[in-house]
């Protein structure tokens, strides 16, 4: 089933790459950001494959994980994948 639904802009303008942002680099202008979180330490990425590689889409995003809130914008059970943050990577 191929369930597309149209993209509806971002409000504001898109962060400095002089000063960005802390945490997730869109939460100053992002309707679903939690304080506390989304602020405060990179999203991790989620990637979402139907098994077609031509399909495969991935996000970076709090929202999919359980320490977000989330709500009905989120299907997490569509993720397949999880990928930390980089910052969250032991090297």
């Amino acid at each position: 089933m191929d369930v597309r639904r149209a993209l509806e802009p971002i409000g504001g303008s898109p962060p400095s790459l002089d000063d960005p942002p802390s945490g997730c680099r869109f939460h100053p202008r992002c309707p679903a950001a939690e304080a506390g979180l989304c602020d405060g330490a990179a999203p991790p990425t989620v990637g979402f494959d139907d098994g077609d590689d031509a399909e495969r889409h991935e996000a970076t995003c709090h929202g999919y994980t359980d320490a977000h809130p989330g709500g009905d914008a989120f299907d997490r059970d569509a993720v397949d994948w999880v990928e930390p943050a980089a910052s969250e990577v032991d090297e």
